[in-house]
């Protein structure tokens, strides 16, 4: 065990919400089951790997390669990466979405850019259902022979694995794959499925939701004792947001639940950075 005695909540294979409070009023989960790039995925994979155990979602892959590139030193490397020229009409939602999750990619493997080559084979994988060694451009989208957009080899056609990947995680309210792979980097887009998957879900009875995986805090206060809280990260170096380090949320349960968000500086004094980083609520 990694953590002897710890009690675990868990909804579905990777994923877990713990619910809380006198009336169990209170929701905390991750949050990366909204997240494309970071949700379980043993779905997109499995007919390459010939199993379902692949539970190694994109952000795993991107993961590594971006750690290489920062234990290298940052290095830039000049890479040819495939160029798509065509850019789906948005009606076709299908591509559109793949357009989308390919430009998201861009913007990464163009910023990130480790010293080996595209064409090495630099995940050796042996774990979650995987027993091969793929490259870089397996992993990167680009366009087909027959004019799609997909990865050649890993998450193949990914956008059409989003709906299924969505009722094995357990998401209450569904949403499209173009609106999921977009709102990966948008703040707000969390704060939106908090909304919708618990405080204005009709079927839920929750005033509190609190998530972390983005690493940057967020305090919407909603009146009548409704509160959306991401506390962000407890790390003392938090490159999404430098100015929140060792960030933690204190909620008091009740007939109404108050909240604020906290962080405790390097002088061991504590502020309230509720104000400061909350944004006005419709």
């Amino acid at each position: 065990e990694a953590i002897p005695k710890i009690v675990q909540a868990r909804d579905a294979e990777g994923l877990g919400t713990y619910y809380t409070g006198d009336r169990n009023e209170i929701v905390i989960e991750h949050g990366h089951r909204y997240d494309v790039f970071s949700a379980p995925d043993t779905v997109t994979n499995a007919e390459l790997c010939g199993n379902d155990d692949t539970i190694l979602p994109a952000g795993y892959f991107y993961a590594r390669y971006a750690a290489t590139w920062v234990l290298e030193g940052r290095p830039t490397v000049e890479k040819d990466l495939p160029v798509v020229t065509d850019v789906p009409d948005k009606t076709d939602t299908d591509q559109y979405g793949a357009y989308i999750y390919y430009s998201l990619l861009k913007g990464i493997s163009s910023r990130m850019t480790p010293n080996e080559s595209l064409d090495e084979k630099i995940f050796d994988m042996h774990i979650a259902g995987f027993d091969d060694a793929y490259t870089y451009l397996d992993f990167y989208p680009a366009q087909q022979e027959d004019g799609t957009i997909s990865a050649p080899v890993l998450f193949k056609n990914i956008q059409r694995s989003w709906a299924e990947r969505q009722t094995l995680n357990n998401i209450k309210v569904p949403n499209s794959f173009i609106e999921a792979v977009a709102g990966t980097l948008d703040w707000e887009y969390y704060f939106g499925q908090a909304k919708k998957q618990y405080l204005d879900n009709p079927d839920e009875n929750v005033d509190v939701v609190v998530f972390g995986h983005t690493h940057v805090p967020s305090y919407q206060d909603m009146g009548d004792g409704r509160y959306y809280l991401n506390d962000a990260t407890w790390i003392d170096n938090n490159t999404d947001y430098p100015d929140a380090t060792r960030t933690f949320a204190v909620i008091t349960t009740g007939n109404k639940d108050m909240a604020a968000l906290y962080r405790f500086t390097e002088d061991g004094s504590i502020i309230d950075i509720g104000a400061s980083i909350s944004n006005e609520v419709d």
